[in-house]
């Protein structure tokens, strides 16, 4: 989901969803059923060529993502110090 919020105007062929997440397209087409089926993003013909389908975030789908982002962000914070390398301990 995230992929698709940061994809140009906020919508991604499958194909190029594929390409990002490092899968085959029809791995990519297989999650992009199921991320419809739970309401999270919904697929719009393009306007310059109605043979592109292009994916796009729900209103939820972007609730959903913010929530896990917040929470994604607040752990990372609890788990600072276990991130930072001490310096002193290092080879470099």
């Amino acid at each position: 989901m995230l992929a698709i919020r940061a994809a140009g105007a906020g919508r991604l062929m499958v194909k190029d969803l594929a390409a990002q997440m490092l899968m085959q397209q029809h791995g990519a087409v297989q999650l992009v059923d199921r991320l419809c089926t739970a309401g999270l993003v919904e697929r719009t013909t393009s306007s310059k060529d109605r043979r592109i389908v292009l994916i796009a975030l729900t209103e939820t789908g972007g609730r959903v993502l913010a929530s896990l982002a917040g929470t994604h962000a607040k752990a990372l914070l609890m788990n600072e110090p276990l991130l930072q390398f001490p310096l002193h301990d290092c080879a470099y």
